[in-house]
């Protein structure tokens, strides 16, 4: 079983797959950031659970430390990445993961997870605007 396919009026689908190419480029920056922008949130609500009180005037809670950065890596594509920011960074894994002597409390799997629902309607409602 084979297929084929014949168009006369090579140049008419060209353009209409650029602007394809470029409605998707375009969106997909501003999806990125969005996505981004959820999976911050959900980080900082759940870390909003896990709070103590403390009195300390230099103390500076998890979830109010959490930074996104969109960043280009070394094969040219974006990437946001959410993480703790100077003051918290370096304890995220022991307070995720937990130690022998603390339990985990897995606030970035739950931040991921209930997630994509939302990041999966942004993406329906990119490719509805852009007519796909």
């Amino acid at each position: 079983m084979g297929f084929s396919m014949k168009y006369h009026d090579a140049e008419t689908v060209s353009v209409y797959l650029k602007d394809i190419e470029n409605v998707v480029r375009d969106s997909g920056v501003s999806l990125l950031s969005e996505a981004g922008d959820i999976v911050k949130r959900n980080m900082q609500l759940r870390l909003n659970h896990i709070r103590t009180d403390n009195s300390d005037i230099n103390y500076k809670h998890m979830a109010d430390d959490v930074i996104k950065r969109t960043i280009t890596d070394k094969y040219g594509d974006k990437i946001v990445r959410v993480r703790g920011g100077q003051a918290t960074g370096t304890l995220w894994h022991i307070v995720n993961d937990g130690t022998y002597r603390t339990r985990a409390t897995h606030f970035m799997d739950y931040a991921m997870d209930y997630g994509d629902i939302e990041i999966e309607r942004l993406i329906d409602q990119e490719l509805k605007k852009a007519g796909l």
